[in-house]
Formats: structure tokens, C-alpha cells, sequence
């Protein structure tokens, strides 16, 4: 018979078990702190990234003011699908919202209550009817600025990159035609012009007018000269200076009857002496 073990050895492994499944509990909640550690970092990123990308929409002018396509309050009423109204003329409603009730007509269609309207309200301006979903939506600024930078065929968005390079030479990114006009009959038929100028071309080149360019000269070197070095070229030599052509002075010959005599001549000089 096998003996079982004494009540001394069982409490010697009890601490043993104890002390291992603290150690993995330990472990565990060190795991755990991590993780949370490691998720409350991420959410801290997460809100800087949308911190930045409001202040860039902030930037651009386009922030979001909570009137988007997201929301309940703009969340479509009329749940009737992309049917004509007109198959509600003659009902009192214009279709079913999402819990199967009927979208009863608010709206007045009437020009004196528009007129009324706009009067009364510093807004009816800027104010569109939804007939689809019975109800009135007050354009924003940024809606206001979006339509106005279409109108004027503008990017909707100031943040659209205009600069981007368009690959109009790649065949595999060009699968949409530049233009959707149909081309031409010209660019199908040779052209006449050139046909006349190429006929006046072959007219010249039969009456020899044209000719083609001389062949260039042979290049003719010393084949057993030695590699010396290019010489230098001396300057240019400087020309002497010209006289200068004589004036009237050297050129004027007087008649006798103008000239001095011998005895007037003799007394000019004695006069200039005595000067």
C-alpha cells in the first residue's frame, strides 16, 4: 500500500503555489498598466492631430460650424428615396420618415408670405426650403463662401493644391479625353498650305536657286609631328597714328595782285620787330 503524504509536506508546497500565482498576478496587472498607459498616449495624439487639423480648416476658412451632411439635425427627414415629388401633388404629405410617418407639408409656397418673410427676417436672404424635408436650412458663411468660389469657377476648398503637376504625357494615367469637343475634319485631311509650300520648295530646288550646303573640307594634320603644345598668338599689332589732312591754310593759293612786295614785305617785318 502506498502511504500517503504527512499534513508537514503539504503545507510546504501551499506557500510555494501561493507565491507563483502572485507573481503572475503581478505580472498581469503590470501588463494591464501598460496597456492603459499605452492607450491614453495614443488618445493624447489623437486629440493634438485634431487640434491641428481644426486650426488648419480654422486657417483656410473653411472650419466645420457643426452644420454638416453628419449630423441628426441635418440627417435627411424624407426617407421616400430618389423619386419625383410629383407623385405626392395630390396628397397632403410628401412622403415616410424613418419610423414610417408621414412628412407633412410646413412649407408655404405662397410669394406674399415670401415677401412677408423676407421683410421680418434678417436672414431669409441666406434661407433655402427643403420641400423634400419640409423644412427651412439657413445657409452659412462657409456654404456662402463655397457657392461664391464656385460662381466665380474657383476650387471650393482655398486649401486645394493648384500646383500639382497634371501627367498629360503618361498613357497609363490619361483615360479621360482634355477636351469633350469633337475634332475637327482639318486635323484628318493634309494640309493645303503646306502642299504649297512644298511645291514652291521642289520648284527652286529644280531651277538651282537652292542648293545644298558644301561638303566640309577634309581635316588635314602633320601625321608624324610631334604633340607640342599649341603657340600662343602674339597680340595684334597697333597701327601708327594718321597725320592729319591739311585745312585751308595749306591748301588756299592767292592771286599776285594779293601778295606782299618785296619793299612791303621788308616793311612789315621792320614793323613787327619794333613790336
Amino acid at each position: 500500500m502506498s502511504r500517503l503524504p504527512s499534513s508537514s509536506s503539504s503545507r510546504s508546497k501551499r506557500p510555494r503555489l501561493e507565491s507563483k500565482g502572485a507573481e503572475e498576478e503581478r505580472a498581469e496587472a503590470a501588463e494591464g498598466a501598460e496597456a492603459a498607459e499605452g492607450k491614453a498616449d495614443e488618445a493624447e495624439e489623437v486629440d493634438e492631430d485634431l487640434e491641428d487639423t481644426e486650426d488648419d480648416a480654422e486657417a483656410d476658412g473653411l472650419r466645420d460650424d457643426g452644420s454638416s451632411d453628419d449630423s441628426e439635425d441635418d440627417a435627411p427627414r424624407n426617407r421616400i428615396g430618389n423619386v419625383p415629388l410629383d407623385w405626392y401633388k395630390d396628397e397632403d404629405h410628401v412622403g415616410y420618415d424613418i419610423a414610417g410617418e408621414k412628412v407633412m407639408r410646413t412649407l408655404s409656397t405662397s410669394e406674399i408670405d415670401a415677401l412677408l418673410e423676407s421683410k421680418d427676417n434678417p436672414d431669409a436672404w441666406r434661407t433655402i426650403k427643403d420641400h423634400k424635408n419640409q423644412r427651412e436650412v439657413v445657409l452659412t458663411d462657409t456654404d456662402l463662401e463655397v457657392i461664391r468660389r464656385i460662381r466665380q469657377r474657383m476650387y471650393p476648398s482655398m486649401g486645394t493644391d493648384t500646383t500639382e503637376m497634371v501627367e498629360f504625357d503618361n498613357p497609363e494615367a490619361r483615360i479621360h479625353p482634355e477636351s469633350k469637343a469633337h475634332p475637327p475634319k482639318s486635323r484628318f485631311l493634309p494640309s493645303k498650305w503646306e502642299r504649297m509650300k512644298v511645291k514652291r520648295l521642289v520648284a527652286l530646288l529644280r531651277e538651282g536657286k537652292i542648293r545644298p550646303p558644301p561638303p566640309p573640307a577634309p581635316e588635314v594634320f602633320d601625321l608624324w609631328a610631334d604633340d607640342a603644345k599649341p603657340r600662343r598668338k602674339a597680340p595684334v599689332p597697333l597701327p601708327a597714328p594718321k597725320m592729319a589732312l591739311p585745312g585751308h591754310a595749306e591748301s588756299y593759293n592767292p592771286p599776285s595782285e594779293y601778295l606782299f612786295t618785296e619793299e612791303e614785305k621788308k616793311e612789315w617785318e621792320e614793323t613787327f620787330e619794333q613790336d
